[in-house]
């Protein structure tokens, strides 16, 4: 009976931080966030990386000598209409580099005028990822900053209506109850409506009958595990909430509770 109740109030504990997670700093306020630098950029002669022309646009990347960080410059018909910050490693996807982002001018919200995404990357072990997406019409306007952290992206037409949805993973959870590489990441969708990214639940939502076998075999995996002998293993978590996230609360709470019954 106390295990029971023990597995109830860590399991509405989970659910609570998730909620938070989705509301606040986490999938919503962590993939719409805006990363700010930490340098300014110096008054010396900096070095040009890249120039690349889209349309009337032009891409600039530059490394600052001061900081040794680089930074992008965006210009239209030769006046500047965007500086970044400076504090990350700048790129877009020309040649084979940042492939995971859409080749710049590729329409992505299917509004017909071409994009440009940027892609920074703070250095580090594993964090942390920015994005940016331009509209590079007649009218220069900024989409989105999305704030990845310990997550890259990845832009990809999942559903075949001409727009780019974002894959990602919501990092809210790591460091949780185990050690970074084993932190449970969900992976969340977003989609480009009504002018802004938001959560693409119809796309995450997974349905029961396809669940089946992979839940025996998670679970049968987690009851497997030999962490039990001094912590709840860091697998558990992650197919938990998995489960939650493709819509499947319940089944989650079923696994939650699973390796407790068949452990004696």
């Amino acid at each position: 009976m106390k295990l029971h109740i023990f597995n109830i109030i860590k399991f509405i504990t989970i659910v609570t931080v998730l909620f938070f997670s989705l509301t606040n700093q986490g999938t919503l306020g962590w993939a719409l966030g805006v990363f700010k630098g930490h340098h300014e950029i110096s008054h010396k002669q900096n070095l040009v990386f890249t120039d690349y022309k889209i349309n009337d646009y032009l891409y600039r990347l530059l490394h600052d000598e001061e900081s040794g960080y680089e930074y992008f410059e965006i210009l239209q018909n030769e006046g500047k209409v965007f500086t970044s910050e400076i504090g990350m490693f700048y790129g877009i996807n020309i040649g084979s580099n940042n492939e995971n982002i859409p080749p710049p001018g590729e329409d992505i919200t299917g509004d017909g005028i071409p994009d440009l995404v940027v892609e920074g990357y703070s250095g580090g072990a594993h964090c942390c990822y920015d994005y940016t997406i331009f509209s590079l019409g007649e009218q220069f306007k900024i989409i989105a900053h999305l704030q990845g952290n310990d997550s890259s992206f990845e832009f990809k037409d999942i559903d075949g209506d001409g727009v780019y949805e974002i894959i990602g993973r919501d990092c809210t959870f790591a460091y949780w109850e185990t050690y970074f590489a084993a932190s449970p990441a969900p992976e969340i969708i977003l989609h480009y409506k009504d002018s802004k990214y938001k959560l693409a639940c119809e796309l995450m939502r997974k349905s029961h009958p396809e669940l089946i076998d992979e839940f025996n075999e998670k679970l049968e995996k987690v009851i497997s595990e030999p962490a039990w002998t001094t912590e709840v293993p860091p697998s558990l978590w992650e197919y938990m909430l998995d489960l939650i996230y493709t819509g499947n609360s319940k089944i989650a709470y079923n696994f939650f509770i699973a390796p407790g019954k068949a452990i004696k």
